[in-house]
């Protein structure tokens, strides 16, 4: 990965975070939002490298929160990880909602009073912060694939090219805060059952039912796990007649 000259960034050890340059801004959110004042800033850069430390853990599949995760930050979440590394790992909650407009977040764009865009808390860690997942045909400027066709951003401009374009602007999500690990941290979690691994898909992402993707994924992620479970065990099990004739 490369750092931008001049710019600042979030660092958790030996991961780069993708956010640069953003100060704070004077708003009040609703009581209990959890959400700091934040300011998106116009400058960034980002590594297009793709390398995944495991062939399970990896940029663009789902964490899917276990059903004994009760750790109030995680708990009933679906994440969507962004960087992964033998350094650590970043992703962006998906399904939690805030009722903050970006609007207001962002008065000076006067295009965003126009839609009803709300931002997403993204996890704990850095919450006066602003991260963007947009869908496009083509990869924007100052952006990366996360899959399919979403791409991750914090770039201003960027945002207001997609809320100038015609037919309502494209489709994106902004997210307050990100969940971050430090090296091995992941993959402890998931070696004890925190969270399930799935393959990540746009539609969740994007869901106009937030609240219902993870009960929906949680079904999905058991059903896999019990049907992984299931067919090592018919593959290990010795057939009742090779049994009896090897007494």
């Amino acid at each position: 990965m490369r750092v931008c000259p001049q710019k600042r960034a979030v660092l958790i050890p030996g991961i780069l975070i993708l956010i640069f340059g953003l100060p704070l801004l004077s708003l009040d959110w609703p009581e209990g939002s959890g959400l700091l004042q934040h300011r998106m800033s116009s400058y960034h850069c980002f590594a297009d490298e793709y390398n995944p430390f495991s062939t399970d853990l990896g940029r663009g599949v789902f964490l899917v929160a276990s059903r004994h995760l009760l750790d109030p930050n995680f708990s009933q979440t679906v994440v969507i990880l962004i960087e992964y590394s033998a350094e650590g790992a970043v992703g962006l909650i998906i399904n939690r909602q805030t009722g903050v407009k970006l609007s207001k977040v962002l008065p000076e764009m006067k295009a965003l009073r126009r839609r009803k865009d709300t931002v997403f808390a993204g996890g704990p860690v850095g919450v006066d912060q602003l991260l963007l997942l947009m869908r496009s045909g083509s990869k924007p400027e100052e952006s990366y694939r996360v899959i399919d066709d979403i791409y991750i951003c914090s770039s201003l401009d960027v945002l207001g090219g997609m809320v100038k374009q015609k037919a309502g602007g494209g489709e994106f999500r902004a997210y307050a805060g990100y969940a971050g690990w430090t090296a091995g941290q992941l993959d402890s979690e998931v070696a004890r059952g925190d969270w399930y691994v799935i393959t990540a898909d746009t539609e969740s992402v994007f869901s106009q039912a937030p609240q219902e993707v993870w009960p929906r994924l949680i079904e999905r992620s058991t059903a896999q796990w019990t049907k992984a479970i299931d067919h090592h065990d018919a593959r290990v099990s010795i057939p009742v007649e090779v049994a009896s004739n090897n007494e």
